[in-house]
């Protein structure tokens, strides 16, 4: 008798080592439901070592697939940022025939996640410098949402290749610190803070969480952040429900996936 991952086995490639990442995955982790971990193993936010991971992502994703796994999520968007939407999709269906198992790329959940609630205009919050963050933008446009940058949370002024904060320093980049940086930049949109339908986060390196629900409290804005949308659209995926409180009102909520049942994913136009 199967004991372990009778409901699904999900395999995770990580952008990092970060523990606290994978541990989101599982503490949230439904009964019934294996996680098995994988890193890319990014150590600095350098455009080189982004545009070169394709292959090391790949390899993992066979390596997870023949451990059983039947759906296989990539996280890291700046790779994925950099080579643009098209890119992303032809990379995705590709490495999933090759797979024969569902595989989910960074921004894909993120787009299904924005349209699952109908937004138009957010406002994005990173750690990104211009160069990401005028991606992002050019990303989202493509997908029919205008992105007001906040502009890249610089913790002590330092930067690191793409980044506004090295990705190491981004591990003393604490829940509080987001909040204020995420309320001081949406105080600063003065009347068109009006027109903010959601705030969208890009990146996981930092402590997000916990920042989520007061949030939403004191602004009355929703939250999309990373780890709620790559955990909804997996489990979506794979049609189990993993609706639960204290991690913002999206996965309280739990909406319907928006590309119909079975679809791996959308056409890229």
């Amino acid at each position: 008798m199967t004991t372990y991952g009778w409901r699904a086995r999900i395999g995770v490639i990580k952008a990092t080592y970060r523990p606290k990442n994978f541990s989101y995955w599982f503490d949230t982790a439904p009964a019934g439901v294996e996680v098995v971990p994988a890193a890319i193993g990014f150590r600095k936010g350098e455009k080189r070592g982004f545009l070169e991971s394709f292959e090391r992502a790949e390899e993992l994703a066979h390596t997870l697939r023949d451990a059983g796994c039947e759906l296989v999520i990539v996280h890291g968007a700046p790779p994925f940022i950099l080579r643009g939407r098209e890119f992303e999709a032809q990379w995705r269906e590709t490495v999933q025939a090759s797979l024969g198992i569902p595989f989910l790329t960074p921004m894909q959940p993120h787009v299904w996640a924005l349209k699952s609630l109908g937004v138009k205009k957010v406002l994005a919050f990173t750690y990104y410098g211009d160069e990401l963050n005028d991606g992002l933008q050019r990303y989202l446009e493509e997908e029919g949402i205008e992105a007001v940058m906040a502009g890249g949370l610089r913790h002590d002024d330092q930067e690191e290749g793409l980044y506004s904060t090295p990705l190491k320093t981004l591990d003393r980049v604490d829940f509080g610190e987001f909040y204020r940086y995420c309320k001081a930049s949406y105080a600063r949109l003065g009347e068109e803070a009006k027109s903010i339908e959601c705030f969208y986060v890009n990146g996981s390196g930092w402590d997000a969480g916990a920042a989520v629900m007061p949030l939403e409290q004191d602004l009355k804005v929703p939250v999309l952040w990373p780890q709620a949308m790559y955990m909804w659209a997996t489990y979506s995926a794979l049609d189990i429900c993993n609706q639960r409180e204290g991690y913002g009102r999206f996965i309280e909520q739990w909406p319907a996936l928006t590309p119909p049942r079975g679809a791996a994913h959308p056409s890229p136009g």
